[in-house]
């Protein structure tokens, strides 16, 4: 197990440095996801979704007074304020 949560570290360091994104964000991959974004008097939306699900939209943060939005390698990396469910992993020897 402690193989697989440093992976998965290692691997979340390594996407964001590729994206030279230096805070750490929840991570959500919609590879096959369709999306959009669109601007209205200085805000941007994101809106995606896949087929048979429902269509979900969410703000667009700003970096720099600019949406927050890396593209490299064919992908796109936006920072968006969604609702999400978070999965806390904790080292069951910290446990009070």
């Amino acid at each position: 197990m402690v193989n697989i949560v440093q992976d998965y570290v290692e691997s979340r360091k390594r996407l964001m440095n590729e994206f030279q994104c230096k805070d750490d964000y929840f991570i959500k991959i919609l590879l096959d996801y369709k999306w959009r974004l669109k601007e209205d008097d200085g805000m941007y939306f994101l809106t995606y979704l896949k087929e048979g699900k429902q269509l979900k939209e969410c703000i667009v943060v700003k970096r720099n007074n600019q949406p927050f939005i890396v593209k490299k390698h064919g992908y796109t990396m936006i920072v968006a304020i969604e609702c999400v469910k978070v999965a806390i992993i904790f080292n069951d020897n910290n446990e009070i």
